[in-house]
């Protein structure tokens, strides 16, 4: 099995395909640098604000609030309420992952 499909569900596509894949890996990959970095700074300049609304030369940083999540599952009144009549519709997501060739001969054309 390979990310909880069987191998029979995969198609083995040609080298463009292989060359968008990479690039876009590698831009994930990025992407996750950068994010962790993005978030470190960030938590430096609130440090360094000492949680104060912030103007420099070029920049300013400030915060703000938003109300939290609801958490549905601790409202008594809903307990026997079916909220899959209220779900949306499915979200279709994808995922890149670099397995090497190591399933290349598992998969058939």
């Amino acid at each position: 099995m390979l990310g909880g499909k069987m191998y029979n569900d995969y198609v083995k596509q040609n080298d463009s395909w292989e060359t968008k894949a990479a690039k876009l890996y590698e831009i994930d990959k990025l992407r996750s640098y950068y994010t962790k970095l993005a978030s470190s700074l960030k938590n430096e300049l609130v440090e360094l604000s000492g949680g104060q609304n912030c103007v420099g030369k070029e920049y300013v940083f400030h915060y703000s609030t938003r109300e939290g999540s609801v958490n549905y599952k601790e409202i008594p009144e809903l307990k026997f309420v079916n909220l899959e009549l209220y779900r949306k519709d499915k979200v279709v997501m994808w995922k890149l992952e670099n397995v090497g060739n190591k399933f290349l001969d598992k998969i058939t054309d």
